[in-house]
């Protein structure tokens, strides 16, 4: 039961701080761009693709990465601390992972390693 209550705890925070520091409209916009991919498996290439073939998002599984895959995406950017996509077999084309508590910003050496990693990936078409 207390395995539970953590996560449960932690997404009425997180949700409750979204909704006072971003407003109603803002906040449904992100649960629904983080929430049903969470669902699904399947990302929202509305809010998560960044060029025609690089992605950076939420979580996705194994019909996502097929999904990424049909998009043409190329390169994934990892942000998330707690996910490491290439552990679990996830990855789609080249892959940059910097990870980054959420709500927190990344570091200036992550910044570099990313626009780096960008870079590299629009130059190859």
């Amino acid at each position: 039961m207390q395995k539970l209550i953590k996560p449960i705890q932690k997404g009425w925070h997180i949700l409750s701080h979204r909704l006072k520091t971003q407003g109603l409209k803002i906040t449904l916009i992100w649960l629904y761009g983080r929430g049903l991919p969470k669902l699904t498996g399947i990302p929202l290439a509305k809010y998560s693709r960044i060029t025609r073939q690089i992605y950076v998002g939420p979580q996705f599984r194994r019909p996502g990465r097929r999904h990424l895959e049909r998009l043409g995406i190329t390169g994934l950017v990892n942000m998330r601390v707690e996910f490491d996509d290439a552990a679990h077999d996830l990855l789609v084309g080249r892959y940059c992972h910097l990870p980054t508590i959420d709500d927190h910003a990344p570091t200036m050496a992550d910044l570099d390693e990313g626009v780096t990693f960008i870079r590299q990936i629009v130059a190859a078409g």
